[in-house]
Order: structure tokens, then sequence, then C-alpha cells
């Protein structure tokens, strides 16, 4: 025994050597004429050859409860952990305002060896005809440097030739101030909104984040903080990654650098429409915890995404009218959606005969009058659909309706095509599956992450025991 678990013993335990032994044994009883049992003899050598292929069944027939172990799991309903896709986010480039539905897809360039791989947009996205083409960061402060204006107008996003993909800036704030300047070529009409991605903020105390935006004559104008259409700040001051939106001021001007520099040493003097935010921290009394900042990213025009797929109107199946009709998908896992958690498969719709069906966790778990409800289960890691029997609760058997005879069976759903081949690095991603000639360019800012591939079957052996200890307590 193992720390009070019983081993599971092996049907039969005998080697090559045993079955050669026993044989060699029964050789004066069966054939007592055979004295030469020497390894030069041919009847050892088929023994031999006897003993080895006895092994072979003799290992077929131990894995005998390891199969029965396997199917014991599936009695019980648990599965391999299936694979789960990876994200990143798109930025995108267009001429004019285009608005672009939430499933919007992008791929990785299909080569003869690999297929390409898929990303759906998670939200809708209006794309202005604006670039965000000039960032000063002031406050990257060191100590043979203090209060410089540093220019990483080479790490934006939207470029043509593009910089290096992203925004990566850390700065130590010996004095708890840093000034960031966003310069955008045009005006747009439209929602602006900047996303941040904050890596493990450093600092204690208050904080402020004000934001103003550039005029005619060279002053600043203030855009206040508040509900939308004002600007929103949803990283609390530059605490979490969130997302930064306000509604252009209407006396938002260009205006050119050395308008807001002394120094004459930054490139092209193009007038463009600024807007400076500004950092202000207040650590608590006595910290000794050094104040830093760690913008990871900051893109615009931007929108999540993730590599899963759509599948719209897919027949499943004709129903028989018979109990317990299942039927596959064509196509599984589904898509657990992460910011779903109560209802993370919401996506997936169900029609028998043209009729949307109700999705529910346990056939008995439908209510009063069971047997007439139009429900069904689907099992998200297999992708098998369940029906139930048109029996009452009293009988004892699963309850819900059977889909009737020809009915058609239609799904909508999202699933998840690949795991960890979908951690692709920043810039893969940078062709749409359907062409939108409004859009000029497609990329992904940063590299794909949280891509995995479904459970090898021993990690779920050696999951499964420790999900049941943990469900009894």
């Amino acid at each position: 025994m193992a720390r009070g678990r019983i081993d599971i013993p092996d049907l039969d335990d005998r080697k090559w050597q045993d079955l050669v032994d026993q044989a060699k044994a029964l050789v004066p009883k069966h054939a007592p004429e055979w004295t030469d049992l020497g390894p030069s003899d041919p009847g050892i050598t088929l023994i031999e050859l006897f003993a080895w292929l006895v092994e072979g069944v003799i290992y077929r027939l131990n894995r005998v409860p390891e199969k029965n172990y396997i199917a014991f799991l599936n009695l019980l309903g648990i599965t391999r952990a299936p694979a789960t896709p990876a994200t990143t986010r798109l930025t995108y480039t267009s001429s004019e305002p285009v608005k672009l539905d939430a499933g919007t897809q992008a791929a990785t360039q299909q080569t003869e060896t690999q297929q390409a791989i898929v990303f759906e947009t998670d939200a809708e996205l209006t794309v202005l005809p604006s670039k965000l083409v000039k960032l000063y960061v002031d406050g990257m402060a060191k100590p043979e440097d203090p209060n410089v204006q540093h220019d990483l107008t080479a790490q934006l996003v939207g470029l043509e030739p593009p910089g290096r993909g992203i925004v990566g800036w850390e700065g130590t704030l010996k004095v708890n101030k840093a000034a960031f300047w966003l310069g955008f070529d045009v005006l747009a009409n439209g929602r602006y909104s900047l996303h941040l991605e904050i890596a493990d903020p450093k600092w204690k105390g208050t904080g402020n984040l004000a934001f103003s935006y550039s005029k005619a004559d060279g002053s600043w104008g203030t855009i206040q903080q508040g509900p939308a259409p004002l600007l929103v700040d949803e990283t609390a001051c530059l605490r979490r990654t969130g997302t930064i939106g306000f509604n252009p001021p209407d006396d938002w001007a260009p205006i050119k650098v050395d308008q807001i520099f002394t120094k004459k040493d930054f490139e092209a003097n193009t007038p463009r429409h600024w807007l400076k935010m500004e950092f202000t921290a207040k650590p608590e009394k006595d910290s000794k915890i050094e104040t830093v900042l760690n913008i990871k990213h900051l893109l615009f025009n931007s929108v999540t995404a993730t590599a899963v797929q759509t599948v719209k109107g897919e027949l499943v199946g004709l129903g028989t009218g018979k109990p317990f009709q299942t039927f596959e998908l064509a196509n599984r896992p589904l898509y657990k959606d992460p910011r779903g958690s109560r209802t993370p498969y919401h996506h997936f719709k169900l029609r028998v005969k043209g009729k949307a069906w109700t999705r529910v966790e346990e056939m008995g778990a439908a209510g009063k009058a069971a047997a007439e409800k139009e429900v069904y289960r689907v099992d998200p890691v297999t992708g098998t659909i369940y029906f139930g029997s048109d029996q009452d609760e009293k009988s004892g058997d699963l309850v819900g309706k059977a889909p009737p005879a020809e009915s058609p069976i239609v799904a909508d759903y999202r699933y998840v095509p690949t795991g960890a081949d979908g951690n692709v690095p920043a810039g893969a991603i940078n062709t749409q599956r359907v062409p939108n000639p409004q859009i000029s360019r497609v990329i992904n800012a940063v590299q794909a992450y949280g891509g995995t591939d479904e459970e090898d079957i021993e990690r779920t052996k050696q999951r499964a025991p420790r999900e049941q200890l943990s469900d009894r307590h």
C-alpha cells in the first residue's frame, strides 16, 4: 500500500525469464527424451520466442485495470482539461471612421506547412482615421539626467514602417511625477480610446492623473474626468490595466513640438494634436517603497482578440423522436469566456425545428413538469449534446423533451481550434479574413499569450482523485 491507497496489482507478474524457466521445467514430464536444454538447442530457441510473445500479451493484460480506471473517470464525468485559446490585442489603421463588430476576424499568414491561426475580436471597435504618431515621456529620471524628455516614438504601433510594436516604459520616479505627451496626426470625429497595460506598479499612497490638450495659441485646456462622454480613466490613476477614453474637445488644435519643449533636438517639428497626461504620486508617510510605474503597452485603435472561431447555423442532426438522443458538434471544445463567470458559454445557442431550446447544467434541474421542458445539456469539452426522454421525474429517468422525428437541430457557438500554437509573437497577425477596404492595416501589437494544449491523459488521471476528494469536502 502507498500512503493508505491500495496499489493496483498486475494481473500477471511473470517476466520473460519466468516464462522460459517454467517451460523448461515442464520438459522432463512431457518430453523426457529431450535431454539437451542448452541455449544452442533449436527447441530452447522456440521456448524463448514463445516467452517473448507471451510477455507482450501479459503486458496488454496488465493494462486492463488502467483501462477500467479511465472508463470510471468517464462515468464520473471527469474529462481532460480542454485547450485554452491565446489572447492578444489587435491594432487597426483606417482612412475614415469604421465600426468593426465583435467577432471580426484577423489571422496569421498561411504557409505551405502551417495553417493560418484565426483570432476574433472580443468587442466592437470604432477605428478612427487618426494615428498616434509621437510620444514623449518626462519622468524616466536617472541620477545623471533628471527631468529629461525621452522620445519613445520609435516604439509606437501604427507607424509605417512599424516600430517595435509596443510601448514599454518603466520609470523610477524620484520626484513622484511623470508627464506623457501624445501627439496625434489629425483630429477625428469620434471617441478616442487608449489602452494601457500596467504591469506590477510599485507605489503606495494617493495619486492624481490630470489630462490637458493643446490649443491653437499654445496654451493647454483641461479635460475633466467623469462619466461618458467626459474622460473616463479605467486605470485608476495608472494602478491597473485599463482604457482611457475621451471625446475630443472642439478647440483641440495642432501645435509644434517646440511650443512644448525648449530643447531643439527632437525630429520634425510638424504640428500635432497633443494630449498631455500628468501623473503625481503622494506616497504614504515614511513609505520605503520607491514609486515605479510600469506601462507595458500603450495602444490606440486597439481591441482584445482571442484565438477562437464562431460557427453559425451548424446542422447538428435530425431528431428521431426517441428518448435520450445525443449529437456531436463538428468542433470542440467550446470556448469558455473568462468574462462570463456565471454564463461562460453564453455564446452557445441551440434551435430545434427553428425554436430556441434552453441549456441547463443538469436535466433534473429543469423544474416542475420537467418532462415538458424544451431543455438540453451540452458537454463543452467533448462537444456532446444530450436531450431528455419525455418522462416525468417520478419515473427516475432523465427529464426534458425529446426532439421530434425529422426535426432539424441547429447550433451556434464559439470553439477553440488551437491551443499553445496561438501564442504567436507581436506582428504575426496581419491579415484580414474578410477584407475591409476601409481598413489599411491590422496587426497584433503585443505577443499573444495564454494558449494551452489539451491536457495529457496522464495528468488527468493524476488530477481526478484530487477533484473527487475536494468534492467530498
